[in-house]
């Protein structure tokens, strides 16, 4: 499986279309195609149904997407990591929270930060409790905002509060 291919897949997948991927991949559209034809044949299964109204993953696409995407998303943190090393200070304050939260709690504490780091920008991204843990020990996150049995905490790496 080529990697570029695989990539190029999950693009297609999320964006529910050849021509619209093609546009956020840079690539042509007939380009794309035959890139899905070629990766079909490497796999010797097809993964895509394609029709005028766009593309839906196949059973065994709908596999290889989870696992490409899993591919895309190491690539992408691989980059954050390596931008915010090279950074003296990060760009971005990553916090991670639970859905439950995120229209609750965390905008008013995000109104309260704001105020005293105009310049800091912050991502949200939502996810469950577990994902939140994992991401925060590979380094996803600055910050998750979570609930345990008593009470609400906030956990960054190796504290707890």
């Amino acid at each position: 499986m080529d990697p570029r291919k695989l990539l190029y897949f999950v693009s297609i997948v999320e964006h529910g279309s050849l021509k619209k991927a093609a546009k956020q991949l840079h690539v042509s559209q007939p380009a794309l195609s035959t890139s899905m034809d070629r990766l079909e044949a490497s796999l010797g299964n097809k993964l895509l149904v394609r029709s005028a109204t766009g593309v839906v993953p196949m059973p065994i696409g709908e596999l290889i997407f989870s696992h490409a995407r899993l591919i895309k998303d190491e690539i992408e943190l691989a980059r954050i990591q390596i931008h915010n090393r090279d950074n003296k200070r990060k760009s971005v304050l990553t916090i991670g929270v639970l859905p439950s939260l995120a229209s609750s709690v965390i905008p008013v504490a995000l109104s309260n930060w704001s105020r005293e780091h105009p310049t800091t920008r912050i991502r949200i991204v939502e996810k469950v409790q577990v994902d939140l843990l994992i991401g925060l020990l590979r380094g996803e996150f600055d910050l998750i905002v979570g609930m345990t049995a008593y009470r609400l905490c906030g956990l960054t790496a190796g504290k707890t509060g």
